[in-house]
């Protein structure tokens, strides 16, 4: 077994997102992440509450599957912190690789569709903007989880599609400042929700990037959400250096979307 694999041996291990959302013959992975919530509304799930599945436990994760009898995953639950990744490895493995790979098998079972949500942060941070097919690159461990587990999915024999996407969610931005000089292709989380079922109920298989169709910065959607937020550079910031300041995306077999500006309450 590789060693990125191998299950974490150490005592009282639980993931921080270990929820799915379930609807007949549909399981959500992640189901009371930002994400993960927006996709349980979406596919009718929210009323049926959640259940749940610690992805690490594939003891776990079979009595899910075979309650549940999916024809479609959607697997969305991911350690996603870039700082804490790089600061606990070992977790971040366990959970974006090791979890997806339990999922994975299960899903085989079933002959399961099989939706992966992925990352900008599978490239070089720079020298963007990325298309499906562009070179991957990560500069730091969480991206290096989520391309690993990318690679699980392509060789894992079922009907798959790679969904790479960077969204925001549209409530109070959680910062007191924001970056100038870090830039993507941002959607709000409900937008990102929407197109994963647009993608998901199409005929398109393979790495499909969902994107917005303007390039922001950090501090231009966080001035929107929060009006009184601060300016940051990359420069002046005192946490890791190997964040990547260019996540965009572009897409050659999808459509773009517009940023739909959330309405103030």
């Amino acid at each position: 077994m590789n060693d990125y694999l191998k299950p974490s041996k150490r005592l009282g291990f639980h993931p921080t997102d270990k929820s799915v959302g379930i609807h007949p013959n549909i399981l959500i992975t992640g189901g009371t992440g930002k994400l993960g919530s927006e996709l349980v509304k979406i596919y009718g799930a929210k009323q049926l509450g959640s259940r749940k599945m610690n992805i690490t436990d594939f003891k776990s994760v079979k009595r899910m599957f075979d309650k549940i009898k999916p024809e479609l995953v959607i697997h969305s639950a991911a350690k996603t912190l870039v700082e804490q990744c790089e600061y606990d490895k070992e977790l971040a493995t366990e959970v974006n690789v090791a979890g997806t790979k339990n999922v994975l098998e299960a899903s085989n079972k079933y002959n399961a569709r099989f939706v992966y949500i992925s990352t900008p942060a599978v490239f070089a941070g720079e020298g963007g903007p990325f298309y499906e097919d562009s070179k991957t690159s990560p500069i730091n461990h969480y991206g290096l989880t989520k391309l690993q587990a990318e690679k699980l999915v392509i060789n894992s024999g079922l009907d798959w599609t790679i969904i790479r996407t960077n969204f925001i969610n549209h409530g109070r931005y959680p910062y007191t400042s924001a970056f100038t000089d870090r830039f993507s292709n941002y959607l709000f989380t409900n937008q990102v929700a929407n197109a994963i079922k647009e993608v998901e109920t199409s005929k398109i298989r393979g790495i499909v990037h969902v994107t917005g169709d303007k390039t922001y910065s950090m501090y231009d959607i966080a001035k929107i959400l929060s009006p009184k937020v601060k300016k940051l550079t990359m420069k002046e910031y005192n946490g890791m250096r190997n964040l990547g300041n260019d996540l965009r995306l572009e897409t050659k077999r999808w459509k773009k979307y517009k940023l739909k500006i959330p309405k103030k309450n």
